[in-house]
């Protein structure tokens, strides 16, 4: 914490509870809109491309929960392989499905 907290004072951040400082050391990732504003704590994907396989559009027809939704798939045209960046696996069945790249370094 304190090697963090060093850095926060380099870039002028104030702190107003040591308590909330305590839980940002724990935040992995933070999701934000264009405008940097947290709406909704969801993390909502509409369009994943996925080289040599193709691009996922996600749908949904309910605003109030942006988790249901209807997938389509346009499949790539067909590319060189590099086995460094575009090896692809799929984790999951049905419409829970998350997809994942994974990456090789000899």
């Amino acid at each position: 914490m304190a090697v963090g907290t060093k850095r926060m004072l380099q870039q002028n951040v104030i702190v107003r509870k040591l308590n909330s400082l305590e839980a940002l050391g724990l935040v992995t990732d933070i999701c934000s809109d264009k405008t940097g504003t947290l709406t909704q704590g969801k993390m909502v994907v509409k369009k994943a491309r996925i080289p040599s396989r193709g691009t996922y559009s996600v749908g949904s027809n309910k605003p109030s929960n942006p988790t249901v939704a209807e997938t389509s798939l346009a499949l790539a045209a067909p590319t060189q392989f590099d086995e460094m960046k575009e090896e692809t696996t799929l984790e999951g069945t049905g419409t829970q499905r998350r997809e994942s790249e994974v990456r090789r370094f000899p």
